[in-house]
């Protein structure tokens, strides 16, 4: 099993992506800077439960911080 898969039991192939990769929300870049916005009742406790939606800060590949938000 992947490791996705590890923090999200019973879930696979397009279940999978859609739960953790097709979420509504808006997407904002700045230099230096991009965040995940998201409406708070659209927030998935299974994600929350897996910690997926944990801000990851300074990401150095990436060149940039990452955070994810609820409004």
């Amino acid at each position: 099993r992947t490791r996705l898969q590890a923090l999200l039991p019973g879930m696979a192939g397009a279940a999978l992506v859609d739960t953790v990769c097709r979420r509504p929300g808006a997407i904002r870049f700045a230099p230096g800077w991009i965040e995940l916005c998201q409406r708070a009742d659209a927030a998935d406790v299974r994600l929350r439960r897996a910690a997926l939606d944990l801000d990851p800060g300074w990401i150095p590949w990436l060149g940039c911080v990452v955070r994810f938000r609820y409004e």
